[in-house]
């Protein structure tokens, strides 16, 4: 029985491992995949372009969004690293930026926004907002209001 066990765990280790490599191979450049690429990137694009927003959910993990779009973790992580220049929570951050300044130009306070956006809190919010536009939530609101 322990022998059995043992083939039948080898085998799953195994295919796991082939499986693993597949999907690196397919986040790999020096594999001329450009099918798989623009697979990954349609499956991205449809994820952030959904109703659902899921960026917008706190805490929103690379691996929750890699099960969603059915890659790999490292696969997702390297291929946003490549294609975006950046690392995912930069990335998520970005998206969530995009609803920050369509909130700012509604009625909306700045804590709302940032429950709304998926943010922790207000600081965070904030800090981010500047960082990657360069200026103040109030600046934004009042220059495009």
């Amino acid at each position: 029985i322990a022998f059995v066990l043992m083939l039948i765990n080898e085998h799953k280790v195994v295919e796991k491992v082939n499986n693993e490599m597949e999907l690196i191979a397919v986040g790999n450049e020096e594999c001329s995949c450009e099918d798989e690429s623009g697979f990954i990137l349609n499956k991205i694009e449809e994820w952030a372009g959904s109703d659902e927003k899921q960026f917008l959910k706190q805490g929103i993990s690379v691996q929750e969004v890699a099960e969603s779009i059915k890659v790999g973790k490292r696969v997702l992580s390297t291929f946003i690293n490549r294609h975006y220049n950046m690392n995912f929570n930069t990335w998520i951050n970005t998206l969530r930026m995009e609803e920050v300044c369509k909130y700012l130009k509604e009625d909306y306070s700045f804590t709302e926004i940032a429950e709304m956006t998926g943010f922790t809190d207000l600081s965070s919010m904030s800090k981010i907002f500047k960082k990657m536009k360069g200026m103040t939530l109030t600046d934004y609101r009042k220059q495009h209001v």
